[in-house]
């Protein structure tokens, strides 16, 4: 598994420059790393991309896009991030009660602010998978 050191410098992850969901995703990827949960890590990491990915496509509002393909992506999406919650749901029981309760309101919670911090943790692992993907074509 990727250290949150090697993320840092391989992102450029900085005070000036932190993960959108700053200190909270060290944590939450503290407790992946003290794990060794490889497999809970790839299964985030793939979905976050995927739903990063769909975000940036209807973002652009392609014309091209018919009402089908986009409906399509709307399942996948609500799919990808239901997913993503109960993964990230899985880590936040991991934490000690205190963080606990605060993850659980700020990130797992069915609310505007809780979908709108879910998608900075959405982002940041989306970039890790990036950086893995790289990592791999390197060999």
């Amino acid at each position: 598994m990727i250290s949150i050191i090697d993320i840092k410098n391989n992102l450029g992850i900085s005070e000036d420059n932190p993960f959108k969901a700053g200190k909270d995703f060290e944590k939450l990827y503290s407790v992946l790393e003290e794990s060794s949960n490889t497999i809970l890590l790839d299964d985030i990491c793939f979905d976050a991309k995927f739903a990063h990915g769909v975000i940036k496509i209807v973002q652009r509002r392609d014309e091209s896009l018919t009402e089908d393909a986009i409906l399509k992506m709307q399942t996948e999406y609500t799919e990808a991030v239901k997913r993503l919650h109960a993964n990230l749901a899985k880590i936040v029981q991991e934490l000690p009660d205190f963080f606990r309760d605060i993850f659980n309101k700020k990130y797992l919670e069915l609310s505007q602010e809780g979908m709108s911090n879910l998608s900075k943790l959405i982002e940041d692992f989306a970039a890790i998978k990036m950086l893995l993907n790289k990592e791999k074509k390197k060999g």
